[in-house]
C-alpha cells in the first residue's frame, strides 16, 4: 500500500500536520483512490477546517477502494472522513482508531452529512465521537453492506452507529461488536422524520449502553428482518429498546433472536415504549431465551402505549429470567400476544406452555461471557 500521511512537518510532531489529507470538493464526482493508507491528518479546532482530518468532501464525491484510515483525528466531526453533499463509494475499507478530539464532534470513522455513501466490505474499528463513534449520519442515502462495526465508543448516543434526521438508510448484513455509548451502545436511530431504516441480517453482539439500548436504540420507523441480539447490555433493553416519539412510527420486527442480553431496570431481551398515538411495535417470529432483567420483563417490558401498542405473535419466550415477568411483562398497558409459547404461560390467543424442544439451552461458556 502507498502510504498518504499528513505528517508532514517535524515527524511525530502534529501540530504542524495537513488538516485533511486528501480533499474531495468543488463538484469533482470522478477521483478514485485505490490501494492506499491515510494516516497522520489533524485539523485545527476552529472553522473552517475542523472536520475531515482523513478525507474532506465537500460537495464532491469520490469512489475508495481497498484503502486503510487510521490515525486521524478532527475536532469537530469526521476523524477519518467527513462528506458533506457528495457522492461517495467505500469498498473494501479498514478504518481504524481515528478520533474526534472536541466534545461535541460526531463520527470518528465517517461523518455523512448529506448526499449519498455506500460502504460495503469494510470494517469500522476503534474509533470515537459524541455521536456516532464509528459511523455519524445527518441526513440522505446510506447504504453498508458487509460491514464490521467493532469496538467504537460514543459519548452519548450510537456507540458504533447513529443515525439523525431525514434518512434513507438500509443496513445488510452488518455487525456490531462491542461497541458502547449511552443510548444505543452498537446503533441508534433517531430518525423520526425520514426511513423507515432497514435493516436485514444485522446482529448486535456483547454492545453495552450505559442507559437504554445495549444492541439498538430506536427512536424512528424500522422495518428489520433477520437480526440477531447476543450478549448485549443496559439499563432498559438491553437487546433492543423502541421508544415510538414524533408521531405514528411504526417499528417492525421479524425472524429475531434475543439471547444472553441483561437490563438493569427494565426489558432484558427488549424494552418498548410508544407514548405517541398510532405507534405499534410489532415482533414476529421471535426467539427470547436466557435474557435476563433486574426488574421487569426478563425477555420483553412493555411500558406504555395505547392499545396495540406492542403486538408479539408466533414467538418463543424460555427460560428469562427477572424479578418479575419473567418471559413478558408490563408497567403501564398490556401487551398483545398471540400463537407464542411462553413458559409460565401468557393470556392470549393460540398460546401455549411447552418445551420448545431447543437442541439444547444456550449459556455463556466457561468463561462467562457471551459470544
Amino acid at each position: 500500500l502507498t502510504i498518504l500521511s499528513g505528517d508532514i512537518g517535524v515527524v511525530g510532531d502534529d501540530s504542524d500536520n495537513s488538516y485533511h489529507v486528501v480533499n474531495f470538493s468543488n463538484g469533482d464526482t470522478n477521483a478514485i483512490l485505490d490501494g492506499v493508507t491515510v494516516t497522520g491528518g489533524k485539523t485545527p479546532t476552529s472553522w473552517p477546517d475542523y472536520h475531515g482530518a482523513g478525507f474532506y468532501g465537500d460537495g464532491g464525491g469520490a469512489t475508495l477502494r481497498n484503502i486503510v484510515v487510521t490515525g486521524n483525528s478532527a475536532y469537530y466531526h469526521g476523524g477519518g472522513i467527513y462528506n458533506d453533499g457528495g457522492a461517495l463509494v467505500i469498498d473494501n475499507a479498514v478504518f481504524e482508531n481515528n478520533e474526534i478530539t472536541g466534545i461535541n464532534g460526531d463520527g470518528g470513522c465517517i461523518h455523512h452529512s448529506s448526499g449519498s455513501v455506500q460502504v460495503t466490505n469494510s470494517e469500522l474499528r476503534g474509533c470515537n465521537g459524541r455521536l456516532g463513534g464509528g459511523f455519524y449520519s445527518d441526513d440522505g442515502t446510506v447504504t453498508l453492506v458487509d460491514v464490521l462495526i467493532e469496538g467504537n465508543v460514543s459519548a452519548n448516543a450510537g456507540g458504533g452507529m447513529y443515525i439523525s434526521s431525514s434518512n434513507n438508510t438500509s443496513l445488510t448484513r452488518v455487525a456490531f461488536v462491542g461497541n458502547s455509548g449511552s443510548y444505543g451502545g452498537g446503533l441508534s436511530n433517531s430518525d423520526v422524520s425520514g426511513g423507515p431504516l432497514m435493516l436485514t441480517d444485522v446482529q448486535f453482539i456483547r454492545n453495552i449502553a450505559t442507559s437504554q439500548g445495549g444492541g439498538m436504540n430506536n427512536q424512528g420507523a424500522a422495518e428489520m428482518v433477520n437480526l440477531v441480539f447476543y450478549g448485549n447490555s443496559a439499563e432498559r433493553g438491553g437487546g433492543l429498546r423502541n421508544y415510538g416519539i414524533g408521531g405514528a412510527h411504526t417499528t417492525f420486527v421479524s425472524n429475531a433472536l434475543f439471547v444472553g442480553n441483561t437490563a438493569t431496570n427494565e426489558g432484558g431481551g427488549c424494552y418498548s415504549e410508544v407514548p405517541d398515538e398510532g405507534g405499534v411495535f410489532t415482533l414476529l417470529n421471535g426467539t427470547f431465551v436466557a435474557n435476563h432483567s433486574d426488574g421487569g420483563g426478563g425477555g420483553f417490558n412493555n411500558r406504555r402505549g395505547a392499545a396495540p401498542a406492542a403486538l408479539i405473535a408466533n414467538s418463543v419466550f424460555r427460560g428469562n429470567t427477572a424479578s418479575y415477568g419473567s418471559q413478558i411483562s408490563y408497567t403501564y398497558d398490556d401487551v398483545t400476544v398471540s400463537y407464542t409459547d411462553v413458559e409460565g404461560g401468557y393470556a392470549g390467543t393460540g398460546n401455549i406452555d411447552a418445551d420448545p424442544l431447543f437442541w439444547r439451552m444456550p449459556d455463556p461458556g466457561i468463561d462467562t461471557v457471551w459470544g
